[in-house]
C-alpha cells in the first residue's frame, strides 16, 4: 500500500467535493481511486491514522477519513443507488 498524508488526502476530497459542487468536471476514476484508499487504509480498530498505512488511530484523522469516505461513496455511486455499497457496513471496524 501506498503511504501517505492521511490529512492532505481530506483536504483534497473536501476541495474535489466543493469543485464538483459548482460543477466542475471530477472524473468517475478520481471519485473510485479516493474511495478506494480511504477504504484500505481504515485501521482494525475502525479509526484512520494520520500517516498511511496503518498508524495508530485518532480522533481527527478518523473524522477525516469517515467525511472523505462519505464524499467519495456519494460521488461515487450517486446514480447506482440499486449497486452502492451500504456505507453502514464500510465504517464498522473488521
Amino acid at each position: 500500500m501506498e503511504s501517505g498524508d492521511s490529512s492532505n488526502g481530506g483536504f483534497a476530497v473536501t476541495a474535489l467535493e466543493a469543485a464538483a459542487a459548482y460543477d466542475a468536471k471530477v472524473e468517475k476514476q478520481t471519485w473510485r481511486l479516493a474511495y478506494e484508499h480511504w477504504k484500505r487504509s481504515q485501521n482494525i480498530n475502525g479509526g484512520w491514522g494520520y500517516v498511511t498505512p496503518k498508524s495508530p488511530s485518532t480522533g481527527s484523522m478518523t473524522c477525516t477519513g469517515l467525511a472523505s469516505l462519505i464524499i467519495a461513496h456519494r460521488r461515487l455511486f450517486q446514480d447506482q443507488e440499486d449497486e452502492s455499497p451500504d456505507i453502514d457496513e464500510l465504517v464498522k471496524p473488521s
